[in-house]
């Protein structure tokens, strides 16, 4: 699923600096897209069909929901990874930046860190 595209996000995901005050759950959603750059590969194709079916809002647990069922049900994939539903956040957040024309589209909260 990687193409150079979704390889050129990762690295420009990686390459953000860390939020400001440090957030936990972002540095873990870091290295969970370092050691597997495909989800951001399918996050941003499901969000995209998403959009494309003419919604305005989504949820991003429920794409990471579509990920889950598409590696295990519909690519049948045996690895046994897991996605952290705690990487959400930081996934919405990294499409708003890489997709500023729909950079409404996940509602975020204000970070934990941040209060």
């Amino acid at each position: 699923m990687t193409s150079e595209g979704t390889m050129a996000d990762v690295r420009r995901i990686l390459a953000f600096p860390p939020p400001s005050p440090p957030d936990e759950h972002d540095g873990d959603a870091r290295e969970f897209i370092a050691l597997n750059p495909d989800i951001w590969g399918y996050f941003v194709r499901f969000t995209l069909q998403v959009i494309e079916a003419g919604l305005r809002h989504y949820s991003a647990r429920a794409i990471f929901h579509r990920i889950r069922w598409y590696t295990a049900i519909e690519t049948k994939s045996g690895d046994g990874f897991k996605i952290n539903n705690n990487h959400s956040p930081s996934f919405a957040r990294w499409f708003h930046v890489l997709y500023p024309e729909h950079g409404d589209f996940f509602e975020t909260r204000v970070r934990g860190s941040e209060k």
